[in-house]
């Protein structure tokens, strides 16, 4: 019995002194990690699904913290309020904001922050709180999932709105449109050993193009040799030639009046007969 007694307080003994050395080693290790971690709270208009207790918290993509608690924000139940842990040596500054983000297609949910400026001064505690309040925005997939049960219902309504156009009558008019297609291009197709005309004309018409192409080319590489001499005339002898324009029209203009004179009195014209009327006195 005595022995039965002794293994009893020595195993009493011994599971005392491992769950005191748990406790202190837990207790310090904890210690150090509240010192050398700051506590910031961050409420969520919108859901939080996939956001879980040890989160990861990234600071423009880079590791700095994780989740610590979520919790509903008894005085406004329309927030949630989020707790989280990060590194004391990272500056989260005044004009810093967090936002709600998911990695990938698993659903996985984690804080992203981003913002702030060297310029701008530390996040503090306002009077009488523990803990600094990291403001919030949207995420593109917040956005995206808030507006997306507008876009479904603009959907329906145009799916609706088009609905009458597949009627019976449409899809067999649309369907003869297709045979009728079908029937112009087998028939462009070219058939071996028959007179294959309309073949022949697209060829043509083929060549044809080719041709202007090429004519167009040509005339491109004439303006660009030629362009000092097309400056020169649009500057000096395009005015010269407007001006010799000018002065052969005004040079018919005499020639018209001349030949009107001559068809009038011929004679006048040749002996230049002019008669002066009586002076009465």
């Amino acid at each position: 019995m005595e022995t039965r007694a002794n293994y009893t307080v020595v195993g009493a003994f011994v599971m005392f002194f491992l769950v005191t050395m748990a406790a202190f080693i837990l207790w310090v290790t904890r210690s150090d990690f509240s010192q050398n971690t700051a506590e910031y709270n961050i409420y969520f208009s919108g859901s939080v699904t996939g956001l879980k207790e040890g989160g990861t918290v990234l600071y423009r993509g880079v590791p700095i913290g994780t989740v610590k608690a979520i919790s509903l924000y008894p005085k406004d139940v329309e927030k949630i309020k989020v707790t989280i842990l990060v590194k004391r040596n990272v500056p989260i500054k005044e004009d810093a904001f967090a936002s709600l983000e998911t990695q990938g297609i698993t659903g996985v949910a984690y804080i992203q922050l981003s913002g702030g400026t060297s310029q701008a001064r530390p996040l503090q505690p306002t009077s009488g709180h523990r803990r600094a309040v990291i403001p919030t925005r949207s995420s593109v997939f917040e956005e995206v999932t808030s507006s997306l049960p507008a876009v479904l219902q603009q959907i329906s309504k145009t799916f609706e709105g088009i609905r009458p156009l597949f009627n019976d009558e449409n899809r067999q008019a649309f369907g003869e449109s297709l045979k009728n297609i079908h029937t112009i291009t087998k028939a462009l197709a070219p058939v071996p050993g028959k007179d294959n005309a309309i073949h022949d004309l697209m060829v043509s018409m083929k060549e044809g193009i080719k041709e202007i192409r090429f004519l167009m080319t040509d005339i491109k590489s004439l303006l660009k040799d030629n362009r000092g001499g097309i400056h020169e005339f649009t500057h000096s002898g395009l005015p010269a030639l407007t001006q010799f324009l000018t002065e052969g029209k005004e040079a018919l203009s005499t020639i018209r009046r001349v030949g009107e004179a001559i068809e009038r009195s011929p004679s006048r014209f040749i002996y230049h007969d002019s008669r002066e009327g009586v002076k009465v006195p």
